[in-house]
């Protein structure tokens, strides 16, 4: 019942993904100034799907302990240090990611986050700025997922909040 509750919800709001969502969600180089000079950063990268071919996973800080991608517990999310490949060098993202757990596949990531879109519309909040965030919690009630999206409701990013 809760798997195609997860698939309608989904289906709904499959279009919001469209525009913006896998550039940050995947992970994005912009260049930022920075006193006066252009600086690369990286921003975003919370798909683990892209793990080894568009980002490259660090150091994972939480949960504690576990070193390998593959040690990872299911059903819950964690926070690692990435990089990605820029021309000839390698951009490292300042601050830790945080990804859903290692075995959600994109279709389940979709589906939580667009269980919080749902969220977010009934709440009855308006939300008119060009990067808006609601949170709520995922379908099991583990953990909270962040979402990000713009003033047409075009999703931007989401994130498990991992402390």
């Amino acid at each position: 019942m809760e798997l195609i509750r997860r698939e309608n919800t989904y289906l709904k709001y499959a279009d919001k993904f469209k525009m913006k969502f896998h550039h940050h969600f995947d992970g994005e180089i912009l260049v930022i100034q920075k006193r006066g000079e252009d600086i690369l950063e990286l921003f975003g990268a919370h798909n683990h799907d892209v793990i080894g071919t568009k980002i490259q996973l660090g150091i994972i800080r939480k949960p504690p302990g576990v070193n390998s991608f593959h040690d990872l517990p299911s059903d819950i999310p964690f926070k690692a240090n990435v990089e990605m490949k820029y021309g000839l060098g390698v951009v490292k993202k300042t601050n830790t990611s945080s990804f859903f757990p290692r075995n959600w596949d994109i279709k389940r990531v979709k589906e939580e986050i667009a269980i919080v879109y749902e969220g977010m519309l009934k709440s009855g909040k308006e939300f008119k700025f060009t990067n808006n965030k609601f949170k709520s919690m995922d379908s099991s009630n583990s953990f909270l997922i962040q979402i990000e999206f713009d003033e047409l409701g075009n999703l931007t990013s989401a994130y498990p909040i991992v402390n």
